[in-house]
């Protein structure tokens, strides 16, 4: 460690170098080849030798990875700075923290229903599955060309003015009430620029007063104003440090101006997503990429993930609309990686309330009802073996003990949709045949294997 520097700005040097390697691989080759005149040039102050081990590490080329894990200070530190945001992350978005039961229990069975389509998807949005999303805009300005959600341009903002300021505050109050304590993990934007809102800081002001948390924001402008970002920055304060702020990169000289304008200091805890074509991560499957797979390197896309991270509702204030969605694997047919259940428009925040529990009688029942039609989720796939049957999903099995007449049931539902009237008839079962069926296929509806 640099004696000139504090541990927090040795990590935020170590983050800078780290961005520098991801986003390029000219960069990775300077840095390898000489590692002392890079972090010179780059006004680095750390170890070399330390770095070098760390770099290597985190690209997989050294073969004592296991015990330089364990014992390189700047791995350590940055593993340390990761795991303090997601326990934050992750402790917020505990299911207990819903407030709703159905909600809870939908909100549950759908992330298992995730797990069974895609495992790459479950993996990719560990703690981001937000309950809800407001859009303080419509459309987008940001003009990605790798855009997930193929948003629109920019149409109009939702203007913190004295009638807009009462309406979001008490939709604010609505939402806590409705959803609780989990109502703290939205977010304030989706398919929108949060910076395209110049009054952004004051809406996620009062989201902090109403609900204890400032929102996570992810903006690909923070160099369109930068007075507007460094105030945005402020009022953020020390929440900052639990990873509230993400700047997106789109080209190396976005990135090249974003370090000019800001130290590693500065950017200690925000994020730079790297989504320029030459860093080495990788563009969802989605959305505008469908279009543009010809022309994206090869290598540089990642099928059967989508980007979408809501689990619940979508909220336009400028339209005044609510969409209930939930990600799913995304496809040429649904390519922004979405199932939209239904819109419904509100006027106020009475209304609005009113729309919320609407949307969570109509879809989340806690139980299954005899007379609703059911299918066995498609991307499932069962076996059945003496008194056993195994359901598969992307990457994992489940076995559980079940009588002929309830395999055949499964059977019925993976080919086509059947209420529970129409299983116990059509497989004319009595009294107390129907009775375990229904307590199996409601223990499926639990697992989140059957489709909504």
């Amino acid at each position: 460690m640099s004696k000139n520097l504090q541990k927090s700005e040795v990590l935020a040097h170590y983050k800078r170098l780290i961005e520098l390697c991801y986003s390029n691989k000219q960069n990775r080759d300077d840095f390898f080849a000489h590692p002392e005149s890079f972090l010179k040039q780059n006004k680095l102050e750390l170890d070399a030798l330390t770095a070098k081990q760390a770099i290597e590490v985190q690209f997989k080329t050294s073969n004592e990875d296991k015990e330089l894990l364990k014992e390189n200070l700047y791995i350590q530190m940055f593993s340390e700075a990761i795991q303090h945001v997601r326990n934050s992350v992750d402790y917020k978005s505990n299911i207990n923290n819903v407030k709703n039961e159905k909600l809870a229990m939908w909100i549950k069975r759908r992330r298992n229903q995730i797990a069974v389509e895609s495992s790459l998807i479950k993996k990719e949005t560990r703690g981001l599955s937000f309950p809800i999303a407001f859009e303080l805009s419509k459309g987008c300005s940001g003009n990605c060309s790798f855009c997930c959600f193929d948003s629109k341009n920019l149409q109009g903002v939702f203007e913190y003015n004295q009638e807009n300021e009462a309406l979001w505050k008490n939709i604010l109050t609505a939402s806590k009430d409705s959803l609780g304590e989990i109502s703290a993990t939205g977010i304030c934007y989706h398919s929108t620029e949060p910076l395209d809102n110049e009054d952004y800081d004051k809406f996620i002001t009062d989201y902090n007063d109403i609900l204890g948390e400032f929102p996570h924001t992810t903006t690909v402008l923070p160099l369109k104003d930068i007075a507007q970002t460094k105030s945005l920055i402020k009022v953020l304060g020390k929440d900052i440090n639990k990873g509230k702020l993400r700047f997106s990169i789109v080209s190396l000289k976005q990135l090249e101006e974003v370090h000019k304008a800001f130290s590693p200091t500065d950017l200690y805890c925000i994020e730079l997503v790297l989504n320029n074509r030459e860093s080495i991560y990788k563009y969802s499957l989605s959305g505008r990429a469908f279009k543009l797979a010809k022309s994206i390197p090869k290598g540089k896309v990642q099928e059967g993930v989508g980007c979408g991270c809501i689990t619940g509702f979508i909220v336009n204030l400028l339209d005044k609309t609510i969409d209930l969605v939930t990600p799913c694997t995304p496809s040429e047919n649904n390519p922004i990686g979405y199932k939209i259940y239904e819109q419904v428009s509100f006027t106020d925040a009475n209304s609005y309330k009113e729309k919320l529990e609407f949307l969570i009688d109509k879809y989340m029942p806690l139980e299954l009802d005899e007379n609703t039609k059911i299918r066995l989720n498609s991307y499932m796939k069962v076996s059945r073996e003496n008194f056993y049957t195994t359901f598969y999903g992307s990457g994992f099995t489940r076995t559980i003990s079940t009588a002929d007449y309830v395999y055949e049931a499964i059977k019925l539902i993976q080919k086509d949709l059947f209420s529970l009237i129409e299983i116990y008839i059509k497989l004319n079962l009595n009294y107390s045949q129907q009775v375990k069926l229904k307590e199996n296929m409601q223990l499926l509806f639990s697992l989140g294997y059957l489709e909504d």
